[in-house]
């Protein structure tokens, strides 16, 4: 599965990303600092991976999920605070 994310005008320490699914659901945490994470590369096949920065986006690939989920979850933590989930999908088309 691939997903992208892009960040605006601000400067975020961390994203959690929720992936749920009928038969698989997993969470990731990424970090401002590059990381190796199971399960989660970059879409240019780098496996550390990291949050984009200000103004940025990146896509990845979420391994571990081979069939179609139920919903996208992302929350970012911004200032050392866990915010409210920012962003949910829950209509993913297959591509």
């Amino acid at each position: 599965m691939h997903f992208s994310i892009n960040v605006k005008d601000i400067e975020i320490q961390d994203i959690l990303i929720l992936i749920a699914g009928y038969t698989i659901s997993k969470s990731f945490r990424i970090t401002s600092e590059a990381q190796e994470i199971i399960d989660l590369r970059n879409y240019d096949d780098t496996s550390e991976v990291n949050v984009p920065g200000e103004n940025s986006g990146k896509t990845y690939i979420a391994e571990a999920i081979t069939s179609k989920p139920t919903s996208v979850e992302i929350a970012p933590v911004i200032n050392g605070n866990f915010c409210d989930v920012s962003d949910i999908l829950s209509n993913i088309y297959i591509c």
